[in-house]
Parts: structure tokens; sequence; C-alpha cells
């Protein structure tokens, strides 16, 4: 027995028609880029497995025996090289076929590195945003700069620090790498903007329901 349809769903969009200058040449983006390649990005990032960071004492890493070093450097490694693979990924759905040479030649010659290729990522996906919707999302296009990773020194009258997060413990491994510590901030600063959507949403919510009498 078959379900009761609901319809047709899906939206016909026209392809894209944008570029970008890059490095003097101009480089098309994909005509069929979507900003759910953003969310696939960050959707990689979380599903990396971070279960080696249990239990981590941030400030004791250094001291670290020999064998928990290597365990940690192995499970790091396997995130970098996850991160890495979501990043070319996600920039080969974003730019044009035709392109995808070009921008990757001219992006090594004149020394890109993987944070801004992250950074072409947010920029290439917030202007489809705003071409398809008409309507901008204030979102700045350029990687923000990375929070201060050293914890402050503690004194005799200092509380006990609380437990190092994942994002911590993830930052402090990866000390002398923007590059990878902008990946887990990108993973951080979505969680939030999703949190606050959510709140917003809850707030306009109720502002309707109060309007309506029924709050």
């Amino acid at each position: 027995m078959m379900g009761r349809s609901i319809g047709s769903l899906g939206r016909q969009r026209d392809p894209l028609d944008l570029e970008f200058d890059y490095f003097g040449q101009t480089v098309r983006i994909h005509p069929h880029a979507t900003d759910a390649v953003e969310l696939e990005f960050l959707q990689a990032g979380r599903d990396i497995d971070m279960s080696a960071l249990d239990g981590v004492d941030l400030s004791q890493v250094d001291a670290m025996a020999a064998a928990d070093q290597a365990r940690l450097v192995r499970a790091m490694g396997q995130a970098t090289a996850a991160a890495y693979r979501a990043v070319l990924d996600a920039l080969r759905r974003l730019i044009h076929p035709d392109d995808w040479d070009t921008y990757w030649r001219l992006g090594m010659e004149n020394g890109q590195q993987i944070r801004d290729r992250m950074s072409d990522i947010k920029a290439i996906t917030t202007a489809v945003v705003e071409s398809t919707t008409d309507f901008p999302t204030g979102r700045p296009a350029a990687s923000p700069t990375g929070p201060e990773t050293t914890p402050p020194a503690s004194t005799a009258d200092s509380p006990s620090p609380a437990p190092a997060s994942d994002l911590e413990v993830a930052m402090a491994l990866e000390r002398g790498r923007p590059d990878i510590q902008e990946f887990y901030l990108m993973q951080v600063e979505d969680k939030e903007r999703a949190e606050r959507d959510a709140r917003e949403r809850t707030a306009r919510d109720q502002r309707q329901l109060a309007a309506a009498g029924l709050g």
C-alpha cells in the first residue's frame, strides 16, 4: 500500500552567474553552488571522532607519557586529514569545474594556506545566499581572528580552572596551526549561530502568541 502523496517538493532555480577576482584572474562560482555546501562542511567537522581527547588535562599535554602523546598526535592527525578532505570537497562544489585548476594553481602560486581556503568557502556561500535571496546575510566573509588559547596563569587565590573543553584541548594540541584551529572555531560558530537562531525563533513565536492574546 502506497502512502498518500503530499505533492511535488523542490524549487527550480536558475543557474548562478557569479564570479570573483583571484590574483588578477576571474574565477567563476559553480552554477549550482548552494549554501548547503557549508552546512555539509561543518557537519563533516562534527563527525570527526574526538574521543581521544576525553580526560585530557590541558595543562599537562607536554608532560604526558610518550604513548599518550602518540595517541593524541594520531587522533589529531586523523582530524587534520578529515578537515583537509572536507575543505577540498566543499571548494570543488563551489568553484566552477572549468575554473577549478586555475583557482587551485593560483592559490598555490600565491601561498594560500588552508585557513585562506576556508575563508573562500565562507565568502562564496555568503555570496550565494545573498544572490539567491536578495537579502544581505550580514556575515563577514573573512575569517575572524582566533581567540588566545594560552590560559592565564593561576594564582593561589584563583579558583580551580574549569575542565578544558574539546575545543580548548584541540586548539592547544594544534598550536602553530591557525588553519586547523579555524576549522574547530567554525564548528563552534555554527553551533552558537544555530542556538541564537533557535532563541530568536522562540522569542518571535512568543510575541506572536501574545499579540493574538494566546500568550
